[in-house]
């Protein structure tokens, strides 16, 4: 029987998958009241530093995954995440700039005005990068 580790891990690491809906700029919208929402700006991926210690997984003989988390994982994940943040804002900034001269990204002291996409973790991990954010359940 699946354990809760179990599910975690798979939901974690077997996903390998992701999906956006795009559209063009050329685009012929067939109703005015169709229009984009977002615009893909840029994307980033990192490995946080001095961190591969709080996450283990192994794949059983059976094919299960035995996954390790430390507790420390959520905190560490969150006081890297500002910085982070502030890199994809640079390099979203600067896609932007190649654009238009009068683009403008918001800075980390705007981040009201934008949405970021992460796939961080769970709940714990959610809430530690919301406060490392100064982020709100209002904002």
């Amino acid at each position: 029987k699946p354990t809760r580790e179990d599910i975690v891990s798979v939901s974690l690491f077997r996903d390998a998958a992701s999906a956006a809906v795009v559209g063009g700029q050329s685009h012929n919208y067939s109703r005015s009241s169709e229009r984009p929402c977002y615009e893909i700006v840029t994307g980033l991926s990192r490995i946080v530093e001095g961190t591969d210690h709080l996450v283990d997984y192994h794949e059983t003989n059976e094919g299960a995954i035995r996954l390790f988390l430390h507790r420390d994982l959520p905190e560490n994940i969150g006081k890297s995440e500002p910085g982070f943040v502030s890199t994809l804002l640079e390099k979203g900034r600067k896609v932007m700039l190649n654009k238009s001269d009068d683009a403008h990204v918001p800075t980390m002291n705007e981040l009201r005005g934008v949405d970021i996409l992460c796939h961080t973790g769970g709940p714990k991990v959610l809430r530690e990068v919301a406060k490392c954010l100064g982020l709100t359940s209002k904002n």
